[in-house]
């Protein structure tokens, strides 16, 4: 998949996830789907899913998670948020501190 391509997703997950999960949360998913879902396809975003809430300990339900993740996906690009890469690098960087 093309750079832009994953960018785009990245950029709808965000989107989808913000308004559900706390900063923190946030980074450690984007992070989590970079590390292990990124190169997957489209079907496994209910095991993406699945694996943030064991690891997140979320009480969030799945469905409303897969619902605002699709539903992300479906906007058009000057919907989504901004790509955040740069904060979860920041993430990652504070994390190994």
């Amino acid at each position: 998949m093309s750079t832009i391509g994953l960018i785009h997703k990245k950029r709808a997950l965000f989107t989808g996830l913000q308004p559900l999960l706390r900063d923190s949360e946030l980074n450690e998913a984007i992070y989590l789907w970079e590390q292990k879902y990124a190169g997957a396809p489209t079907y496994s975003l209910r095991y993406y899913v699945a694996d943030l809430q064991r690891r997140l300990q979320l009480s969030i339900a799945a469905k409303t998670l897969l619902l605002n993740i699709m539903r992300a996906f479906t906007l058009p690009e000057k919907e989504l948020l901004p790509d955040p890469s740069a904060r979860v690098n920041a993430y990652i960087t504070y994390r190994r501190n």
